[in-house]
């Protein structure tokens, strides 16, 4: 009996909704804080293919980058999303 395993863990089911279960990004998640953080901040692309986990990279980064950054109260966070219809839904 063989077991097939997708090649992404993003194709099969809904979004992660439990950040317990976002595991294995540490390297992204600090070229973000890096590059946010840096002497001269500036804008980032996160680029890859599709259903490979993008968004919820920075969704999560949204939601935790105050143990990501030294100094959080310097910051502000929030993700804009383009839901069903176009709708912009922003997140604080």
């Amino acid at each position: 009996m063989s077991s097939v395993q997708p090649s992404c863990p993003f194709i099969v089911g809904a979004a992660i909704a439990d950040s317990r279960f976002f595991v294995g990004r540490h390297e992204e998640l600090q070229q973000i804080t890096t590059q946010i953080t840096g002497t001269l901040p500036g804008s980032l692309n996160v680029v890859g293919r599709r259903r490979i986990g993008k968004s919820w990279l920075l969704y999560h980064f949204c939601q935790t980058y105050q143990e990501y950054v030294s100094q959080p109260d310097r910051f502000i966070s929030i993700y804009l999303t383009r839901g069903l219809g176009g709708v912009v839904r922003p997140t604080l």
